[in-house]
């Protein structure tokens, strides 16, 4: 099952331990992971609209 964890995470991974924590909670995981995401690049993804590519300042 840890392969198949790991193609659905794919995007948020960045260390092998990520694909364990989805395995046990996928919910509060990708809650993680986005938020993880949101930090490193200072987008919050709740409020960009990534289908027009616009991002607020």
């Amino acid at each position: 099952m840890l392969p198949k964890y790991e193609e659905e995470i794919a995007q948020w991974k960045i260390q092998d331990e990520d694909v364990l924590s989805y395995a046990l909670f996928p919910q509060v995981a990708v809650d993680f992971f986005k938020y993880r995401q949101a930090q490193k690049t200072g987008v919050d993804p709740a409020v960009a609209d990534t289908g027009n590519k616009a991002y607020p300042v």
